[in-house]
């Protein structure tokens, strides 16, 4: 029988009630996900485009984009994301694009076309600006990691760095987002929302 709860990426996964750590094969995890789970089309799947929020489970407040009144016309070099709202807008929904479907990769796209970046040097988000998706780099890429609760059937997301190696997150001093923990913990957990 399979733990109540499971945390894993593509290659792995952990029993949360348990301290025992499995590898399985990465088409038995698909398979497993895709029939009791993931079917459900409600639940984000981070190999589709899709349009999404996402929450903080910890501060029940989602991730938005903030432009300063003073911010360039393309909005690029001051704009930045935070935590910080209550209701979502279009300022708090975000394109999931695939990077690397194998790895759940993928780069979160603002509402006006910019990417979420992460600087290496302290982990702060920005957001930059391509004109080809090929041309996103590690600094906007994420590794999505999937937290399942079996018995709810219910999932819940952290996002990885895939420049710095470090969680997205969310903070409780001015709201800030940082890619800043070597560790999964409850400021780093987001419920992602599936938007029309």
């Amino acid at each position: 029988l399979l733990p109540n709860k499971l945390t894993f990426n593509t290659m792995s996964y952990k029993a949360t009630n348990d301290s025992s750590y499995f590898n399985v094969n990465n088409f038995s995890v698909d398979d497993y996900l895709s029939q009791k789970i993931l079917a459900n089309k409600n639940i984000y799947n981070p190999n589709e485009s899709t349009k999404i929020s996402i929450k903080s489970k910890k501060w029940g407040k989602y991730i938005n984009l903030e432009v300063s009144d003073d911010a360039d016309e393309r909005k690029e070099a001051k704009t930045t994301c935070i935590c910080s709202s209550k209701i979502k807008s279009q300022a708090e929904t975000f394109t999931s694009v695939p990077m690397d479907q194998d790895l759940l990769w993928v780069a979160l796209m603002t509402s006006n076309g910019l990417y979420l970046s992460v600087d290496p040097k302290d982990g702060t988000i920005t957001t930059k600006s391509y004109d080809k998706q090929e041309d996103i780099t590690a600094n906007e890429t994420f590794d999505v990691i999937r937290h399942i609760d079996c018995k709810a059937k219910t999932v819940e997301f952290s996002f990885k760095s895939c420049v710095n190696d470090k969680y997205l997150s969310a903070k409780w001093m001015e709201n800030k987002l940082i890619a800043d923990k070597n560790k999964c913990d409850k400021r780093e957990m987001f419920i992602v929302e599936i938007e029309k």
